[in-house]
């Protein structure tokens, strides 16, 4: 969804799911989930990521939106 003010994301499966506990921390480049969370708190914002074996993956993202200027 999206505002003024905020784009909310949120992706999900019904798939497999996995441990989240076994992510690893984000590394310079790199593209995994931590990463996704990295970046999104570079732009003010948060992602949370909910999984678990069986159950599938959750990943909702939140980033305040700023106003352009000049254009």
């Amino acid at each position: 969804s999206l505002n003024r003010r905020t784009l909310r994301l949120e992706i999900r499966d019904n798939g497999r799911g996995f441990d989240t506990s076994r992510l690893e921390a984000p590394r310079r480049g790199g593209h995994g989930l931590r990463n996704f969370e990295a970046r999104a708190a570079e732009l003010g914002g948060e992602a949370q990521i909910t999984s678990a074996p069986g159950q599938g993956t959750r990943i909702r993202v939140r980033v305040p939106l700023r106003a352009r200027r000049g254009g």
